[in-house]
């Protein structure tokens, strides 16, 4: 999973005072757990749910990296890489939870939900490595060494590890050797998934009927 999915309990605590319900139900993933260590409640959580707050855990995590790229400020570590490392707690949360509980018992509806959304995570962890702002300032951070003479060697660290993982994704390549866009949403999945489920289910006989093979993308 990306790093910079990651972080930022603001956003968790403004999502308590406007809650999702619908038909009653409210989706726990886009709340702070209130049990012990904040575990994420898994019997209360619909297979909806996972969905739902990944959607909405990208499209707060959006309006942080926003912020962040467009600052008027000159970039700092405090302004820049701290807050850009802490940024989209919801979406970890919820890809979290999703990836675990797929992990663990593997079955066809959760399996289709990861086939679903993964392509959509992909795409969302690409746009933010070559996001041209965000990388300019984190670049900007990077090469004054004289500003990061006074912070700790773990920020020193995140700094740097935060260049390298911009740099090694294409975020300092220029024309004509940029790559081309390339289609990251369904039906472009994984193979990993696709494989992933051939080898749990046995192939479906010529009897069957294709369309109920739990490994048909």
């Amino acid at each position: 999973m990306n790093k910079f999915i990651l972080g930022s309990i603001t956003a968790m605590s403004l999502m308590a005072f406007a809650d999702e319900v619908q038909g009653g139900h409210v989706n726990p993933l886009l709340h702070v757990s209130d049990a012990p260590f904040q575990a994420i409640p898994f019997d209360k959580i619909s297979t909806d749910d996972y969905e739902n707050a990944i959607l909405e855990g990208i499209r707060l995590h959006n309006e942080e990296l926003d912020k962040i790229a467009n600052a008027t400020d000159a970039p700092t570590f405090e302004n820049t890489v701290a807050p850009l490392d802490r940024s989209g707690r919801l979406l970890n949360e919820a890809v979290l939870a999703l990836g675990n509980l797929d992990a663990a018992l593997g079955d066809t509806v959760l399996m289709n939900i990861m086939t679903k959304m993964t392509p959509i995570i992909s795409e969302h962890s690409t746009n933010i490595l070559l996001n041209e702002n965000l990388w300019k300032r984190v670049k900007h951070v990077y090469e004054n060494e004289s500003e990061r003479a006074d912070l700790s060697p773990e920020a020193r660290r995140l700094i740097s590890e935060t260049y390298r993982s911009f740099a090694e994704s294409g975020a300092d390549l220029q024309a004509p050797y940029l790559p081309p866009p390339m289609p990251l949403s369904p039906p472009h999945v994984p193979l990993s998934l696709y494989f992933r489920a051939i080898r749990q289910y046995p192939p479906p006989s010529p009897t069957d009927d294709a369309r109920d093979s739990p490994y048909r993308l």
